[in-house]
């Protein structure tokens, strides 16, 4: 299998240093599919998800505008699902990063290559917006982003709905409170323009998928999740449920025999984790009722919103 991202560095590239419309030399052909970057949005999601990242874009321009003074257009060309890390390496050193963090969700970053950000602080300023050489942002250039980062979040949460906070404007690098690299996210391929600017260039914008979606929602079907979801099926993967806490001496250990019990130091209660091939999926404790026992999830993997959800395990099958 492929170990390419679904949009590989060197179209996202091809975006942000070309003038011409995406796509425009691009035919149509099959493309790799990668389970090393698994979707964090299924495709019967896409158009929704799609459809409030243009919002989002939407306050972003009316925001933009407002700020400039002046007439600032901002476009999102596409949409698409990067790794955050292999993300930011597409865009051109040094990078500006403007990130916004909404809690458990993950959050929002807005990466612009320098030679787009000095222009923008220049036109936030009362300049003229003009071309500048690329380099870091200055103390003063980063307090103007910061500022300009709270009103950011104060339009998001009055156009869109989304709660978020303002945080330090870093360079070259996004925050876990973002996003950790390996983390799949949904990416908008920005471009903006104007009077002075001399032409488009291009941006991208990170969202967190939990923001584009309604997680408290059902979970999408497994037919919902791509085309290889019906042969992936029958896949055998190792399962473990694994207690967090727990000793035993070694002379326990020896006197251990067909049928013994063997007594942990902790309480009946205490949560335990599950493991798919190593990787923590979820954890719960159990509860005992008159007529059952049930599992209380407390954290699930991708959906920490869905906790408490309690599951019932199958007749004869040990939790």
């Amino acid at each position: 299998m492929g170990h390419e991202p679904l949009l590989r560095p060197e179209e996202v590239s091809g975006v942000l240093s070309s003038d011409d419309p995406p796509g425009a030399a691009v035919e149509a052909q099959p493309q790799p599919y990668s389970l090393r970057e698994p979707l964090a949005i299924p495709p019967a999601s896409q158009e929704r998800a799609q459809a409030k990242l243009e919002r989002i874009v939407e306050a972003l321009g009316s925001l933009l505008r407002s700020t400039a003074g002046r007439e600032v257009e901002v476009t999102l060309d596409a949409m698409q699902q990067m790794r955050a890390g292999a993300a930011l390496d597409t865009v051109a050193s040094p990078v500006w990063v403007l990130p916004l963090a909404a809690g458990s969700a993950g959050g929002l970053a807005l990466l612009l290559p320098a030679a787009l950000a000095l222009p923008l602080v220049d036109l936030w300023l009362g300049g003229p917006g003009g071309k500048a050489e690329p380099r870091p942002p200055t103390a003063v250039e980063s307090r103007v982003l910061e500022r300009w980062l709270a009103s950011w979040a104060e339009t998001l949460r009055r156009r869109v709905g989304i709660e978020a906070q303002a945080t330090s404007v870093l360079v070259g690098e996004i925050p876990r409170s973002v996003a950790a690299s390996d983390e799949p996210l949904a990416v908008g391929l920005l471009r903006l323009r104007w009077s002075e600017q001399g032409g488009d260039r291009s941006a991208l914008l990170l969202v967190a998928p939990a923001l584009l979606l309604d997680e408290a929602g059902p979970l999408p079907r497994p037919d919902a999740l791509g085309p290889l979801a019906e042969p992936l099926a029958g896949v055998p993967v190792a399962v473990r449920v694994v207690l967090r806490a727990g000793r035993v001496s070694v002379a326990d250990l020896l006197e251990l025999e067909p049928e013994k019990i063997l007594r942990f130091d902790v309480a009946e209660d205490a949560p335990f984790e599950v493991r798919v091939e190593g990787e923590v999926c979820l954890r719960g404790r159990l509860e005992r009722a008159p007529d059952k026992t049930v599992l209380s999830v407390v954290w699930r993997r991708g959906a920490a919103k869905n906790a408490g959800a309690r599951v019932k395990p199958e007749e004869g099958e040990r939790p």
